[in-house]
């Protein structure tokens, strides 16, 4: 949630912060495609994380567009939306790697079965 917060003030709120990690961890639980959270203010609500149908996030903006268009305005949003998207999947990229490091750590440190003693009898 740090990385996103640096860029939407809103998840920077315990609360805010709080339902977004929920929202994240259902679909992180369930991939579906669709919209999982609003990331800017709900009244602007311009920007948004999604899930397309392979159930990688992506950050998308669906701000309107307005009555006159700004080409420098829909460049910024384009780039913000290739950085974002680049930065969530490099954070889950990393936490998939972390999840697989600790499962692997996790199996090496398993207690080896135990053997009973060998005797004469079985050789």
């Amino acid at each position: 949630m740090d990385a996103l917060a640096e860029h939407f003030p809103d998840l920077r709120d315990a609360l805010g912060a709080e339902v977004a990690a929920e929202r994240i961890a259902a679909h992180l639980a369930a991939p579906a495609a669709g919209e999982i959270l609003i990331l800017d203010s709900p009244y602007v609500a311009n920007w948004r994380l999604k899930a397309d149908d392979r159930g990688r996030l992506r950050v998308a903006c669906t701000r309107l567009p307005p009555a006159s268009p700004d080409p420098h305005q829909e460049q910024e949003d384009l780039q913000r939306e290739g950085d974002l998207t680049a930065l969530i999947q490099n954070l889950a990229d990393d936490a998939a790697e972390l999840s697989w490091t600790a499962l692997i750590r996790h199996l090496s440190r398993r207690p080896k079965p135990e053997r009973s003693p060998r005797t004469a009898r079985d050789v």
